[in-house]
């Protein structure tokens, strides 16, 4: 099924945010066919990825969509190489019942966020504000609230439903103190935690790379920063994280290192707001099955957990089942859930209708 022609090439900076002011959908041809709309999909990114500092192949630039049902490719949702050359999707997220957000990274500038329709139909800009998307974007994650979090590469934006920035003179969290310090210069995915809190991965090099979690206002002063926890190696970067029940999450670490490259569980204890380091359990070792991770999405419905893979030329996509009571991982299946050629360097994934 061929991509869907659904965003304007060419179009100056201005003439992007008269659009995006004006909520006008871009057309689409009248012989195209839209992504039929089934139960449950995982929606795939391939963009400007980050698998802990391991070498990845170029990125492909494109959406496409998966039937968790069958397993099978249902299409291409957005093929930017072709519709806006140079945009490459890092984040991908739910907007509501009949869109998803993408977070469009631009190294000529022009960074943006795109609302597409879930049936592949058309699509539009949603956000090109220059000052929340000035650096270099990673993430983008939906709130409770209706609003979005937009990890940098530096620091976190928080907008509105409305596409207002929280708060509106400065970043939602920029330059977290101790115990979070010093993780201001690479972070790399956003999570809210049933409390509102916003759980962080910060990629950087020993002693700066952890998990922090900051309080749900933001980032004002020392004591938002309510708790931070090392990776489980020196070299061992946080790149991936998953919500798997109430107040417990796992995150994918990647390194150059075969210690570098596993799966722990965490509790974030609601009491006394800290991320309990006496829980934590190494719940995935197994290099043959992940190494040199870049992306994760949890299946709420079926307990069931896809990690993606992404150094050069041997991209996949495994499939585990999470069993909470036991804290472990079981791969489904003897061969990785997807192995797809054209689906180089996998920046994000998110499981939706």
């Amino acid at each position: 099924m061929s991509a869907k022609n659904i965003f304007v090439l060419g179009l100056s900076s201005a003439a992007l945010f008269a659009l995006t002011a004006c909520n006008l959908p871009f057309v689409k041809k009248e012989d195209e066919v839209a992504v039929t709309t089934a139960a449950n999909y995982l929606y795939i990114a391939s963009g400007a990825c980050y698998a802990g500092g391991i070498a990845t192949a170029p990125a492909t630039n494109v959406i496409v969509k998966y039937d968790l049902n069958s397993g099978a490719r249902v299409g291409t949702m957005v093929d930017y190489r072709t519709q806006a050359p140079g945009d490459s999707p890092v984040g991908i997220t739910s907007k509501d019942a009949d869109t998803i957000l993408v977070a469009v990274e631009n190294s000529n500038g022009g960074r943006h966020l795109d609302q597409v329709r879930r049936d592949g139909s058309n699509g539009w800009p949603y956000l090109l504000n220059t000052t929340i998307l000035a650096a270099s974007l990673r993430d983008v994650v939906q709130l409770s609230d209706g609003g979005h979090l937009i990890t940098r590469t530096t620091l976190a934006e928080k907008i509105s439903a409305f596409r207002t920035r929280i708060p509106a003179a400065s970043a939602f969290i920029s330059a977290p103190a101790a115990p979070c310090a010093t993780s201001t210069t690479s972070l790399t995915f956003g999570k809210e935690l049933s409390n509102g809190k916003i759980l962080l991965g910060h990629a950087a090099t020993a002693p700066n790379n952890k998990i922090i979690a900051i309080s749900a206002t933001g980032y004002a002063g020392a004591s938002d920063c309510v708790s931070a926890r090392a990776a489980p190696t020196t070299t061992a970067k946080p790149v991936a994280a998953a919500s798997v029940s109430a107040d417990k999450f796992i995150v994918a670490y990647a390194g150059a290192l075969a210690g570098d490259n596993l799966v722990v569980s965490y509790q974030y204890n609601t009491g006394t707001t800290a991320i309990d380091s006496a829980t934590a359990t190494n719940v995935m070792t197994n290099n043959a099955y992940m190494f040199g991770a870049s992306a994760m999405a949890y299946d709420a419905a079926n307990s069931d957990v896809y990690i993606a893979s992404s150094p050069a030329f041997a991209e996949k996509i495994e499939k585990f089942h999470w069993n909470d009571t036991a804290q472990t991982l079981t791969r489904v299946g003897d061969a990785p859930y997807i192995h797809a050629p054209d689906l180089a360097c996998i920046s994000g994934m998110y499981v939706g209708p």
